[in-house]
């Protein structure tokens, strides 16, 4: 039985953003930080191209991503303008700055969350 991934609206994104922040709890490895970020990033972008992109609670989120240090990391990484390390305590290394990786993932996961739970 094969399995395929649908991401065809922003709450499947949103949906695969929950489970790698899942994967995350079991197990704190940078291949699952990645791959949590880069669906972070791509859950933006899939906003911004939906047909709800031009409401205002869309619009607010966005800009409120924009400023974010830890949304600007996702971004980073998903455009592949940053590398990065990631120790076996949950810190992240970028650029010779020390971050909590666990803190980032909370703090993605709520702004994310918090659109979605007044959306559905």
């Amino acid at each position: 039985m094969s399995s395929q991934l649908k991401l065809e609206t922003p709450h499947d994104v949103y949906d695969k953003l929950v489970r790698e922040s899942e994967k995350l709890d079991e197990d704190f490895c940078c291949d699952h930080f990645f791959n949590f970020m880069t669906t972070a990033f791509y859950l933006a972008e899939s906003l911004k191209k939906s047909p709800v992109s031009s409401s205002a609670t869309v619009e607010r989120l966005i800009s409120k991503l924009k400023k974010d240090k830890f949304f600007n990391i996702a971004t980073n990484l998903s455009k592949g303008k940053k590398s990065f390390s990631l120790n076996e305590n949950g810190i992240l290394i970028m650029d010779d700055e020390f971050y909590n990786a666990k803190d980032i993932k909370a703090e993605l996961l709520e702004q994310f969350e918090s659109y979605f739970r007044t959306k559905g």
